[in-house]
């Protein structure tokens, strides 16, 4: 639900907005849409089944109280319980997404990873100086474009820093223009097959400017793909947020809004991304979502406006184990993503990240008695500080709540972080 590069309090590089009715705790997914995020499943003997939802239980902790996230989800049906250990590399801007399948009895005679991946990619110079709303509450005018990339297995998700880029008030007053470049021409011709693809990503360097890249993959490498237009309704999403902060003082009689009712209808859409593409004419591939329905990809290699993607990778049992890897690598261009790809490729990710850990709280002082709560309290402190700073500036982010916007490098928390 969360992804910020190219640092904790910049720009969130997901499509994901969640609800906020005064029962959105209640409803699935904060009220989320469905297609929002990264999410993973299975599907295993003709069966698909995505951990996020029952009969999956789950529990949640850090691996052996290090760096890395981990969750464990046991779906009692299958006899199967799934670890995805979350590990960012300490010299690479790659996330690692480790599954690991354990079968309690017979394992399943065929199964495979299905990872549904939603980015929207935002340049650091898509943003409105003091005004932390581009990035999570224009999802549905922030996308770009995406291309597979049939000789590394990867996805590739791109937004150049000179196109559709909302920088100041004039840009959410209108749409900023937009030149799709190769891929929208490849793409007003028809679809995208496998030669095109290739052909498309051999000049992508050259065709588009840095901004924020990512390269989708997996390991094993996927045995099927799709790249195809994401048909989440997201400007409704968002106008149903405008509406609702608006109709504060009636739904709480008495309330005064500090906020501007006609300047939130700037956070409304001007125009749909299915009106952009469908404007220029784009041979688009199905939504990936509705795609992984059953658990077959269709193939098709490029999108453009709002996009989606979706990889399946085999999952083969050894000894009653399985393993596999969703890697999500960034950079400024695409040879830096790539690069970032290689590094988590190359395993040792989680294990990095723990030795970077460890020598970090050595040269520290963690109050408490040892094995006491008060040193454990103590010691996830100091890490959260720690996985909260920005690599390159060396400020700490305050939360990494994006909705409302508390993901900043506020000068108050940050005295009392300096202070610790």
């Amino acid at each position: 639900t969360v992804l910020s590069w190219p640092g904790p309090s910049l720009s969130d590089q997901l499509a994901y907005l969640s609800s906020n009715a005064l029962d959105a705790r209640d409803r699935p997914r904060f009220g989320a849409p469905e297609g929002a995020g990264i999410v993973l499943g299975l599907a295993c003997d003709g069966q698909i089944s995505w951990l996020r939802e029952a009969p999956w239980t789950r529990t949640q902790g850090y691996a052996g109280d290090g760096a890395n996230p981990q969750t464990v989800f046991t779906h009692p049906g299958w006899g199967l319980t799934v670890t995805v250990l979350d590990a960012v590399a300490p010299d690479a801007d790659v996330l690692v997404r480790q599954v690991t399948a354990e079968a309690t009895g017979e394992p399943p005679a065929e199964c495979a990873l299905l990872s549904y991946v939603n980015l929207s990619p935002l340049p650091p110079n898509a943003r409105l100086p003091e005004l932390p709303v581009v990035d999570w509450a224009l999802d549905g005018r922030n996308d770009f474009a995406a291309v597979h990339d049939p000789g590394a297995g990867a996805v590739i998700h791109f937004h150049p820093d000179d196109q559709r880029i909302h920088d100041g008030i004039p840009a959410l007053l209108g749409s900023p223009a937009v030149d799709f470049g190769p891929v929208g021409a490849a793409l007003a011709e028809g679809p995208v097959d496998a030669a095109g693809a290739q052909a498309l990503v051999a000049g992508l360097a050259d065709a588009y400017r840095p901004g924020a890249w990512w390269v989708v993959t997996t390991d094993p490498p996927p045995e099927g793909h799709q790249v195809g237009f994401d048909s989440t309704d997201w400007c409704a999403q968002a106008s149903a947020l405008v509406d609702r902060v608006v109709a504060l003082p009636e739904t709480f009689p008495g309330f005064r809004s500090p906020l501007d009712p006609q300047a939130l209808q700037l956070l409304k859409c001007r125009r749909t991304a299915a009106e952009l593409v469908a404007d220029r004419g784009f041979a688009l591939g199905a939504d990936p979502w509705q795609d992984l329905a059953d658990g077959a990809l269709e193939g098709a290699h490029a999108a453009a406006g709002e996009v989606a993607s979706a990889l399946r990778t085999p999952l083969v049992f050894t000894g009653g184990q399985a393993q596999a890897a969703l890697i999500l690598g960034a950079g400024a261009d695409l040879q830096a993503a790539r690069a970032a790809a290689d590094r988590g490729r190359a395993g040792g990710v989680a294990a990095a990240a723990d030795e970077a850990l460890q020598a970090w709280l050595a040269e520290r002082y963690v109050p408490g008695a040892p094995g006491s709560r008060a040193q454990s309290v103590a010691r996830r402190a100091l890490i959260n500080l720690r996985v909260g700073t920005d690599a390159a500036t060396g400020a700490i982010v305050a939360s990494v709540a994006r909705q409302p916007p508390y993901y900043l490098d506020w000068p108050r928390d940050g005295a009392f972080f300096n202070v610790m």
